[in-house]
């Protein structure tokens, strides 16, 4: 008799079926708290005697179990499970904040008072955009008294002056409004050059995408290409024999004549050697040549002339297989050599590009030394005028004149407004936020820096988004510790790293300041077979192995060892495969405690509360 009972206590009965989820351990404890539930008193005498023969019943290799299964020993049903297949997950939890992946402040160093406010929290605003003004008409005023001051002042100089304020300011205000040809040319041919390299790296990928997938068209059509100019080739060739031929028929029919002709007018020079009526013979024959000639010269420069036709043809069919085979040749030299060429387009294209953004550097620096050559002309007139501290001055108050206008400096959400009509300018006016692109804010212990990195996918959740799951990805983790106000790294045995997640999800339904929590998906097997980790023990030979229950007849069943393979592990369960690992096997779930009962017959049992047992007592009695 091997019945599993690990523990008798006074008024109390326990069977250990070891629980590995919470819900089984209060499914114990519940147990437990209604095992010790007093009984009514005027049963206290009959119960303490059923205690003790419960006692002693165990003590004995538990009698009632043997009445129920005779020699057999017994497994609780609580110890053991049946596989099937799930889906594990393994992975770290933090916390983090929601935040915009850019965020602008935008502030003034001007105290004229806020003269209006253009935008309202949760404006979308482009660069450029006019957010507030300030009250810009001290400004004005002082600019106008001193324009007249210097006109007065310089005289007949205050026109040139004015004229190099004019060139100055004109180009200057077509610079700041983008307007300056050179560099619209030096932009367009930076888009342009990106087009391309675009365009190029798209040619890659497809190409690419083709030899992953064995569908490398090119070769196919250019082996077609190949075998049709082939074609046209022998056609050509066979006109041009054709040609060939019907020219020097004709040629050596003229050159028979010829020959002909000769003798006959030889024979004709001496007619005195002729027999009668041989000379009228050899005329007549002479001029049936003649005539026949005339035919044929006109038919056989018509064949030259189709000849050297076909003849050309030839050459231009030559030259398309040519070309052809060369293509058809640099096509089957091997797709990765293919793949360079197009990686190569790539590097053209990306140069072509990094080339096209130096000329617009040099342009905008171009521009920025013609800019400062007007401001020298200016300055060089104001010299000449006597009035270079004037007009200094009148270039910062029209500059401060610029500043109170309150542009934003990038495209985005307008998130915060400090400014209000009749207030200071002075100071943070606005927040400028990126709200459609947004980043959780959250930190790695120094623990987890092994299993988590860049790039790992991260699923997001909060308490406003209720159970959607929002992808992320981990895009940063600080190089060093957090550091504390002083610039020190803080000293701990638990270091935290500071990290940030992109929320790859556009209609993420997260704000900005929402809390956020984070699982780091670390690995993921799915419709895989596991059991929990106590089911897994380590034999003799080093080797993994669980208990399973081989099911016999009469509801019994033999305990087996079976070697497995582990793999992925969660928090409480491992992924197990191997031979004779399958779906619908019912496994030990506390295998160190029935490694005893390997290759004997067992019976399986409902662990039973101690009520229970004093009335099957009392009933048996």
């Amino acid at each position: 008799m091997g019945v599993c009972l690990k523990t008798v206590i006074w008024g109390s009965f326990a069977c250990r079926a070891a629980p590995r989820t919470k819900e089984q351990k209060r499914s114990m404890e519940e147990r437990k708290e209604t095992a010790v539930k007093p009984r009514r008193k005027k049963k206290k005498f009959k119960k303490r005697w059923v205690v003790l023969a419960v006692v002693v019943l165990v003590a004995a290799g538990g009698f009632l179990l043997r009445k129920k299964g005779g020699n057999t020993q017994t497994v609780l049903a609580s110890d053991t499970q049946v596989l099937s297949y799930t889906d594990l997950e393994s992975s770290v939890s933090a916390t983090g904040t929601v935040e915009s992946s850019d965020t602008t402040k935008v502030y003034s160093t001007l105290a004229y008072q806020v003269k209006s406010v253009l935008v309202e929290v949760g404006d979308t605003v482009q660069e450029g955009d006019l957010l507030a003004e300030l009250d810009a008409e001290p400004i004005e005023n002082q600019i106008a008294t001193q324009q007249t001051s210097m006109e007065v002042a310089s005289g007949s100089a205050g026109a040139q002056v004015q004229s190099a304020y004019d060139a100055y300011e004109n180009f200057k205000q077509g610079l700041d409004a983008g307007l300056n040809a050179s560099l619209i040319g030096a932009q367009s041919q930076v888009d342009t050059a990106y087009d391309a390299y675009v365009r190029a790296q798209n040619a890659y990928d497809r190409y690419k995408e083709n030899v992953e997938l064995g569908e490398n068209t090119q070769v196919l059509s250019v082996e077609a290409q190949r075998n049709s100019a082939a074609t046209a080739l022998d056609q050509a060739e066979d006109a041009e024999s054709s040609a060939k031929k019907a020219y020097n028929a004709l040629k050596e029919s003229i050159k028979e004549i010829d020959d002909r002709l000769r003798i006959i007018d030889k024979a004709l020079e001496t007619p005195q050697t002729l027999q009668p009526g041989e000379q009228e013979q050899l005329e007549a024959e002479k001029a049936a040549l003649e005539g026949k000639k005339a035919e044929l010269e006109p038919q056989r420069d018509t064949a030259k002339d189709g000849w050297r036709k076909a003849q050309d043809a030839v050459s231009t069919a030559q030259s398309a297989y040519d070309i052809a085979q060369a293509t058809y040749n640099a096509a089957v030299r091997g797709e990765d050599q293919a793949l360079s060429d197009y990686a190569d387009a790539v590097d053209s294209a990306w140069r072509a590009y990094q080339t096209a953004l130096t000329s617009l550097d040099s342009t905008k620096k171009g521009t920025e030394d013609q800019l400062e050559a007007y401001s020298d002309t200016l300055a060089s007139a104001n010299a000449g005028a006597n009035t270079a501290v004037t007009q200094e001055s009148i270039r910062q108050l029209s500059k401060t004149l610029d500043d109170t206008k309150i542009t934003a400096p990038v495209s985005g959400t307008v998130t915060a407004v400090y400014a209000s009509v009749g207030s200071s300018g002075s100071g943070l006016l606005f927040v400028i936020e990126d709200t459609e692109h947004l980043v959780v804010s959250t930190s790695v212990k120094g623990y987890d820096l092994g299993d988590v990195k860049t790039g790992m996918t991260v699923e997001i959740k909060s308490d406003a988004t209720g159970d959607s799951v929002i992808p992320g990805t981990l895009t940063t983790i600080a190089p060093t510790a957090k550091k504390n106000q002083l610039g020190d790294t803080e000293a701990s045995n638990d270091p935290s790293f500071e990290a940030e997640v992109s929320v790859d999800s556009a209609e993420s339904g997260l704000r900005i300041g929402m809390e956020a929590r984070l699982s780091y998906i670390i690995a993921r097997q799915a419709h895989v077979l596991a059991v929990p980790y106590e089911a897994v023990f380590t034999d003799e030979a080093g080797q993994s192995c669980i208990l399973v229950l081989r099911t016999q007849e009469k509801e019994t069943y033999l305990v087996e060892k079976l070697p497995v393979t582990t793999g992925l592990d969660d928090d409480l369960d491992i992924a197990v495969s191997g031979t004779g690992v399958e779906e619908g096997l019912r496994v030990i779930t506390d295998a160190k405690s029935y490694l005893s009962y390997i290759g004997k017959t067992v019976t399986l049992a409902q662990a039973t509360g101690l009520e229970d047992m004093m009335a099957q007592m009392e009933a048996y009695q």
